[in-house]
């Protein structure tokens, strides 16, 4: 499961179905230049020109006196991608290079903040259509076309910077998804101190909150545009795979929440057998990352499914070992970069003592 592939996905349909956001052709009223058709129209000749400054303008000013006005938005969007100037190749190439090590940032400093500045605007500006609230229909094939890239990118965005600041370089921002969803942990910070953990614990799931958001409003935008532009006869198989890859991370992100008492990644056992996710207790008191038996060996999965259930407190104080209390697999985790449970994957369903 990869986020570049979804994200390049959106740039190849943007490109291939000939998005370009400004639908409206030149018409001009001489006899009211404040009118919503000679503002669309000054707008509009502007844009053909380049001078996506004065466009800006002339959109800005027509959003401002007809709200409602779908085109307007449309219009101020390109325009506002034009005056900054977006080199989507470079783009496309930071998405798409393979080359890259997994515990790279996938946008540096600048260019996060550069690309978040768009991505904002852009989505802020087009929102009120996908609402309902303007004259051009919330399913606006071009309007969602746009959003979905728009969301997608933000959410990626999210993810790669944990503080959202535009630095890949802070504390804070030492707990991020690398570019294949890879999580880097604690561990490799040992300079961080217990504030700085704190405050990406306490910050990590609402970021994850943002990013199902963000993934929410993309596959919404793709099936709108999907419906508008009759795309699924085109090329079923990329609008699909575009839905498929989305639904796999909003899905797969979930596994990252900390300590918040669930079984996010679907490993749960029932210890106790009284069909409530009663979070693990562990410690890891030999530090050797994973959670262990009196004898230091490891608990997995497979294992712990093996006991005979239900297990009770005379259970955990004989056999148990590092594992104390709780069932398995509900919070088995620490943000540490480590596979604590032993089950293939790093740092998933955190929680535990860090």
């Amino acid at each position: 499961m990869n986020v570049k592939r979804l994200l390049i996905f959106f740039i190849i349909l943007s490109f291939f179905f000939g998005c370009n956001i400004n639908l409206f052709s030149p018409f001009h009223n001489a006899d009211n230049d404040t009118s919503l058709i000679s503002l669309l129209a000054d707008g509009n000749a502007a844009l053909e020109n380049n001078n996506y400054e004065d466009a800006m303008k002339y959109f800005q000013k027509a959003m401002e006196n007809y709200p409602a006005s779908g085109k307007a938005r449309l219009g101020y969007g390109a325009a506002y991608v034009g005056f900054k100037n977006v080199d989507f190749l470079n783009l496309f190439n930071i998405l798409s290079d393979d080359t890259a090590a997994d515990t790279d940032p996938m946008f540096s400093k600048a260019d996060s903040s550069f690309y978040q500045d768009i991505t904002k605007t852009v989505q802020s500006t087009l929102f009120p259509i996908f609402l309902g609230q303007c004259d051009l229909p919330k399913s606006d094939g071009e309007t969602n076309i746009n959003l979905a890239f728009t969301s997608i990118l933000l959410g990626t965005l999210v993810v790669f910077d944990v503080d959202q600041n535009g630095s890949f370089t802070d504390n804070c921002d030492v707990l991020y998804f690398g570019r294949d969803m890879n999580v880097h942990g604690f561990d490799q910070f040992p300079f961080l101190s217990g504030t700085d953990k704190g405050l990406i614990v306490n910050n990590i799931n609402g970021d994850l909150d943002k990013v199902v958001y963000y993934i929410n409003i993309s596959t919404t935008a793709i099936n709108n545009a999907v419906s508008a532009l009759d795309l699924d006869k085109d090329d079923p198989e990329l609008l699909n795979d575009l839905n498929d890859t989305a639904e796999t991370i909003a899905h797969q992100i979930q596994f990252y929440r900390y300590k918040d008492g669930v079984d996010n990644d679907d490993d749960w056992i029932d210890i106790n057998q009284n069909t409530q996710q009663d979070t693990m207790v562990w410690s890891d008191d030999n530090h050797n990352g994973t959670i262990d038996d009196t004898t230091g060996t490891p608990w997995t999965y497979d294992r712990v499914n093996l006991l005979v259930l239900p297990l009770d407190a005379t259970w955990f104080s004989t056999n148990g070992g590092e594992w104390q209390d709780g069932d398995f697999g509900v919070d088995e985790e620490l943000i540490d970069g480590i596979d604590n449970d032993s089950d293939g994957t790093v740092d998933e369903d955190s929680g535990g003592h860090i």
